[in-house]
């Protein structure tokens, strides 16, 4: 994954999980923070950036995938770490009971046992569900949209 997947919004045929935090980069020498994009735009993980290459059977997710620098800083959150497992543990499931490798399987499979567990992927016609008591109610706000604080905005837009 590229940091152009994820601030395009980009969907795969292989997608298998949805994420949609914001590039965020801390810096370990004390630099300033990276925090690019607005985080309301959702991408897809794709299958293949959980297989690593030379070596079977293995599936890598969470925070494991294959993704740029800039593209971690957003894949790399909790809840994306937990669509991708889920998106893993259901391939890794489907291949054991077909008794294929985890190359051969049939990532379409994958996705349509993602939809039937409630999984949402973009460009399929999945129903949303929202729990009104999860709903976010900011404060000094309406309550209707969120956002993450970002220190280096142009406090002036």
């Amino acid at each position: 994954m590229t940091e152009h997947d994820v601030l395009s919004s980009r969907a795969f045929p292989d997608g298998i999980a949805c994420g949609t935090f914001a590039i965020d980069i801390h810096p370990p020498e004390g630099e300033q923070q990276v925090f690019t994009g607005s985080g309301k735009a959702v991408y897809e993980i794709p299958y293949r950036s959980l297989l690593p290459q030379g070596v079977d059977n293995l599936l890598v997710a969470g925070r494991c995938n294959s993704a740029t620098h800039a593209a971690f800083g957003s894949v790399r959150v909790m809840a994306t770490a937990m669509g991708i497992g889920q998106g893993a543990g259901t391939a890794a499931a489907i291949a054991v009971s077909k008794g294929k490798s985890t190359r051969e399987v049939d990532v379409s499979e994958v996705r349509r046992s993602l939809l039937q567990q409630g999984q949402y992927l973009l460009g399929c016609d999945a129903n949303e569900k929202i729990d009104p008591g999860l709903k976010l109610d900011k404060i000094d706000g309406l309550g209707n949209t969120a956002s993450h604080y970002n220190p280096y905005a142009n406090k002036n837009k």
